[in-house]
């Protein structure tokens, strides 16, 4: 009893860190992702654990995001069908491509979003004097975000939020809104395929989920104090430190 009841704490405390970074940097696999392999899982329940309980981050994020959304409507339209196509195809790749591959590609795609963040290649500039094949480089990236975050999503957000940057005008706040109602549309796509695809351990999703909720609905509020840059440096240091830990893990 005590043993499920330390479980529970830990899952809840793990779900609102990861929910709070989620919503804010699009990191929550930083902490939720080790937090479950720690516990004994492995990777690809981990993922799917994840994955589901990453919903509820999503849905709160949104809520509280809703200032930052305001004027975004017509934009998330149309990222919506490429959402929807990416996010199904990734679930599915999961489920066909061996596990091996999974741990393999996983930090690589993690550390290159990470240098891109704290690189960003004008994140600022102005929308009229980007190149037609610069636009085009943005949706064909955020297309395979989507992807990826049906078959994974660690560091997926950061690599939305470069593309985000590239075809939406505005402050690291409101693209990061915009990100987080891609992606709560992404992972419930994610979920269903998963629920359909596989046996899941409620019992670790859950209380997880609870913690993510909370944990999102606090990402934007502190997001809308914080300096760009600041942002931009957390974001891209944390998906470093997430690609190491998960390289030395699994590709040593």
């Amino acid at each position: 009893m005590m043993h499920w009841i330390i479980t529970l704490c830990w899952l809840v405390i793990a779900g609102i860190a990861a929910g709070t970074v989620s919503s804010a940097a699009g990191l929550a696999s930083l902490v939720s992702y080790p937090a479950l392999l720690l516990m004994g899982m492995t990777p690809v329940a981990a993922n799917i654990t994840n994955s589901l309980a990453l919903v509820t981050s999503g849905l709160s994020a949104v809520l509280s995001s809703r200032y930052e959304l305001k004027g975004q409507g017509r934009r998330l339209l149309i990222l919506l069908p490429m959402t929807i196509v990416g996010a199904i195809l990734g679930a599915l790749l999961l489920f066909a491509l061996p596990a091996t591959v999974f741990k393999m590609v996983v930090p690589f795609f993690i550390a290159l979003a990470g240098i891109i963040m704290l690189f960003p290649p004008r994140f600022h500039q102005k929308e009229q004097h980007k190149s037609p094949l610069h636009r085009l480089g943005a949706w064909a990236l955020a297309f395979l975000v989507c992807i990826y975050t049906g078959y994974f999503g660690a560091g997926g957000g950061v690599v939305m939020l470069l593309a985000l940057f590239t075809l939406i005008p505005g402050t690291f706040a409101q693209v990061n809104a915009v990100k987080n109602a891609v992606l709560v549309v992404a992972n419930l796509l994610t979920a269903i395929v998963y629920l359909i695809k596989t046996q899941i351990t409620w019992q670790f999703v859950i209380p997880m989920a609870c913690g993510f909720f909370i944990g999102g609905y606090l990402g934007p509020l502190l997001v809308r104090h914080l300096p760009d840059k600041v942002m931009h440096r957390i974001v891209g240091s944390g998906a470093i430190v997430l690609a190491i830990v998960l390289f030395c893990r699994y590709c040593l």
